[in-house]
Protein backbone atom coordinates (compact mmCIF):
# COMPACT_ATOMS: atom_id res chain seq x y z
CA UNK A 1 0.00 0.00 0.00
CA UNK A 2 1.53 3.63 -0.10
CA UNK A 3 1.38 6.65 1.99
CA UNK A 4 -2.28 7.53 1.63
CA UNK A 5 -3.83 4.12 2.71
CA UNK A 6 -3.83 5.94 6.05
CA UNK A 7 -5.41 8.98 4.97
CA UNK A 8 -7.81 7.27 1.58
CA UNK A 9 -9.18 4.40 0.16
CA UNK A 10 -7.36 5.43 -3.39
CA UNK A 11 -5.20 2.92 -3.06
CA UNK A 12 -7.61 -0.12 -2.28
CA UNK A 13 -9.88 1.09 -4.86
CA UNK A 14 -6.74 1.77 -7.71
CA UNK A 15 -5.57 -2.11 -6.92
CA UNK A 16 -8.80 -3.64 -6.87
CA UNK A 17 -10.34 -1.93 -10.15
CA UNK A 18 -7.15 -3.87 -11.42
CA UNK A 19 -7.98 -7.36 -9.75
CA UNK A 20 -4.77 -6.70 -7.75
CA UNK A 21 -5.52 -6.00 -4.65
CA UNK A 22 -4.18 -9.44 -3.31
CA UNK A 23 -0.49 -8.52 -4.54
CA UNK A 24 -0.87 -5.29 -3.06
CA UNK A 25 -1.59 -6.57 0.20
CA UNK A 26 0.90 -9.25 -0.27
CA UNK A 27 3.80 -7.05 -1.27
CA UNK A 28 2.52 -4.64 1.70
CA UNK A 29 3.07 -7.64 4.07
CA UNK A 30 6.45 -8.63 3.02
CA UNK A 31 7.37 -5.03 3.78
CA UNK A 32 5.78 -3.37 6.68
CA UNK A 33 5.06 -6.80 8.62
CA UNK A 34 1.92 -8.81 9.57
CA UNK A 35 -0.37 -5.73 10.29
CA UNK A 36 -0.64 -3.43 7.92
CA UNK A 37 -3.06 -0.38 7.16
CA UNK A 38 -4.80 -0.99 4.04
CA UNK A 39 -7.19 2.42 4.68
CA UNK A 40 -8.16 5.01 6.82
CA UNK A 41 -10.08 2.08 9.18
CA UNK A 42 -9.62 -1.22 8.11
CA UNK A 43 -6.39 -3.27 8.38
CA UNK A 44 -4.81 -6.34 7.08
CA UNK A 45 -3.83 -9.33 8.59
CA UNK A 46 -1.23 -12.16 7.48
CA UNK A 47 -0.80 -13.94 10.46
CA UNK A 48 -2.53 -17.18 11.03
CA UNK A 49 -2.67 -16.91 15.22
CA UNK A 50 -4.72 -13.49 14.32
CA UNK A 51 -7.60 -15.95 12.40
CA UNK A 52 -9.38 -17.46 15.64
CA UNK A 53 -8.77 -13.64 17.12
CA UNK A 54 -10.80 -11.90 14.54
CA UNK A 55 -12.97 -14.63 13.36
CA UNK A 56 -13.81 -17.18 16.15
CA UNK A 57 -17.13 -17.24 18.07
CA UNK A 58 -17.30 -14.60 20.77
CA UNK A 59 -15.04 -12.10 19.15
CA UNK A 60 -15.64 -8.47 19.98
CA UNK A 61 -14.16 -7.63 16.09
CA UNK A 62 -17.31 -6.43 13.72
CA UNK A 63 -17.54 -7.18 10.29
CA UNK A 64 -17.24 -3.81 8.55
CA UNK A 65 -19.07 -1.59 5.92
CA UNK A 66 -17.79 -4.19 3.22
CA UNK A 67 -19.70 -6.59 3.81
CA UNK A 68 -23.27 -4.59 3.79
CA UNK A 69 -22.26 -3.74 0.16
CA UNK A 70 -21.85 -7.44 -0.68
CA UNK A 71 -24.84 -7.97 0.71
CA UNK A 72 -27.85 -9.46 -1.36
CA UNK A 73 -31.56 -8.79 -0.86
CA UNK A 74 -31.41 -12.07 1.64
CA UNK A 75 -28.31 -11.71 3.79
CA UNK A 76 -26.70 -15.41 4.80
CA UNK A 77 -24.74 -16.17 7.67
CA UNK A 78 -21.60 -15.30 5.88
CA UNK A 79 -22.81 -11.55 5.14
CA UNK A 80 -24.98 -10.30 7.88
CA UNK A 81 -22.98 -7.96 10.07
CA UNK A 82 -25.94 -7.68 12.66
CA UNK A 83 -24.52 -9.61 15.73
CA UNK A 84 -28.34 -10.71 16.98
CA UNK A 85 -29.02 -11.85 13.38
CA UNK A 86 -25.53 -13.36 12.83
CA UNK A 87 -26.40 -15.45 16.20
CA UNK A 88 -30.03 -16.39 14.98
CA UNK A 89 -28.81 -17.69 11.73
CA UNK A 90 -25.53 -19.71 13.15
CA UNK A 91 -27.50 -21.98 15.72
CA UNK A 92 -29.94 -22.71 12.87
CA UNK A 93 -27.34 -24.07 11.17
CA UNK A 94 -25.33 -25.73 14.27
CA UNK A 95 -27.14 -28.75 14.12
CA UNK A 96 -25.76 -29.72 10.65
CA UNK A 97 -22.07 -28.57 11.52
CA UNK A 98 -21.81 -30.49 14.86
CA UNK A 99 -19.39 -33.79 14.69
CA UNK A 100 -21.63 -36.13 14.48
CA UNK A 101 -23.54 -34.98 12.06
CA UNK A 102 -20.43 -34.71 9.83
CA UNK A 103 -19.33 -37.94 10.81
CA UNK A 104 -22.46 -39.16 9.83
Amino acid sequence: MSWLAPLTKIPILYHSSRGQRFMAYHKAHMKHGPIVRVGPKPLSFSDAAAFKDIYGHGSPVRKGEFYDHLAGSHRHLADVSDRANHSRKRQVLAGAYSPDSLEN
